[in-house]
């Protein structure tokens, strides 16, 4: 796997497999599927998605070889490029959050000598950076974004500290008027530690996901709750693999709230990792793993307690080429939903679920000559 939402210079290993083909909400009348929907022709990385309607719908990430940010809005009839910020070397939007039509944030980082934290704003009429402190250290990326109302936002990522060598997990927060840091716990022996997204509820209820190292050769979850005073560091659910991370969250109450990821260990390949938060602890739950090398889930968003999304990709291993992965959860089980591939790479890393009816996946595709192209999926019911 070449990146989803973050490189992270993991290698993981799979184990046992499962193969479910279905058709979620049996109840739903009308044929449901995923298909291609045609976007901008571009040489992309799209990380991220989010909706507030099925005609308002953002999709961030970086064009031509992380050398511009990229900002791409669907209006209900086409997906277009909307020209955003770029002020750096390198500018990459790795999150998106919508409030309303004309107040949404997406957060990443440009390269200026070192990675530096890289936010902006839509008014309704423009994208806009925005000043953020930069942590104390050498570089700081910012990876996800979410937004309780206006005036609390939140934004999640690592710094780098010991010459850079060592990242440690950073969180800021927008008050309505300037985005100030919040320091965040460290897990006990962590040697460093990475939080890769965030999902934000009203009235102080606010959780990160990522992870930590214990050893070098070591990764696990990383679960964290903002009670409106501080951050504190929760159990995430058991693990025996050495190699384990959460990669996205989401959640329809706060309790009621999924991280998803991927698990495995040093000799390679993964299994996808899916756990929920009921209110008093994270439970690992089973899902579904097509592939019998690499599978992984990179993103998540849910309607109803009964109705999430999760996306990702699989890879079968040498000789092989990544294909979209997505899986549903009905209330009772996840299960793997086909879904389209084009080119010879497919990789999904966002989805934003506006309805049951209606849920978008966005990421890239891979060319025989190695240029990327936009991949947006749409899932709809006729």
């Amino acid at each position: 796997m070449t990146r989803l939402r973050v490189s992270l210079s993991i290698v993981l290993t799979a184990s046992a497999t499962l193969t479910v083909l279905s058709s979620p909400a049996s109840a739903r009348s009308g044929s449901c599927g995923w298909s291609v929907v045609t976007g901008p022709s571009l040489n992309p990385y799209i990380n991220d998605v989010d909706g507030l309607s099925a005609s308002d719908i953002w999709a961030v990430g970086s064009n031509e070889g992380f050398n511009e940010s990229l900002t791409l809005h669907y209006d209900g009839s086409l997906w277009s490029v909307v020209p955003s910020p770029s002020p750096g070397t390198n500018n990459v939007l790795y999150s998106v959050a919508m409030i309303a039509s004309d107040d949404v944030w997406a957060v990443g980082s440009m390269l200026d000598q070192e990675s530096q934290p890289f936010v902006v704003h839509w008014d309704g009429a423009q994208w806009t950076e925005v000043p953020t402190p930069p942590p104390s250290g050498r570089s700081t990326v910012l990876l996800g974004v979410d937004a309780a109302g206006p005036d609390d936002v939140w934004a999640v990522g690592y710094g780098s500290s010991n010459g850079g060598a060592r990242y440690h997990s950073v969180a800021e927060h927008w008050d309505g008027s300037s985005w100030s840091i919040v320091p965040t716990p460290r897990p006990r022996h962590h040697r460093e530690s990475q939080l890769l997204a965030i999902k934000a509820f009203p009235a102080d209820d606010v959780w990160a996901v990522g992870s930590w190292t214990h050893r070098v050769e070591e990764r696990r979850t990383l679960t964290e709750h903002w009670d409106g005073t501080a951050w504190s560091v929760v159990p995430g659910g058991p693990g025996t693999q050495p190699l384990t991370f959460l990669d996205a969250v989401d959640g329809i109450a706060p309790n009621d709230l999924w991280a998803v990821g991927a698990t495995g260990d040093p000799t390679g390949g993964s299994d996808v990792r899916a756990q929920h938060w009921d209110g008093a602890s994270w439970t690992v739950v089973p899902s579904v793993n097509p592939s019998g090398f690499e599978n992984w889930l990179a993103d998540v968003s849910g309607v109803a307690t009964d109705d999430v999304w999760s996306v990702g990709v699989i890879y079968g291993g040498f000789g092989t080429e990544a294909e979209t992965l997505t899986e549903h959860w009905d209330g009772q089980a996840w299960a793997r939903i086909d879904s389209p591939n084009v080119e010879l790479g497919n990789y999904l890393s966002g989805v934003a679920a506006v309805a049951s009816d209606d849920v978008w996946a966005v990421g890239e595709s891979v060319a025989e000559n190695g240029t990327t192209d936009t991949l947006i999926l749409h899932y709809a019911c006729a």
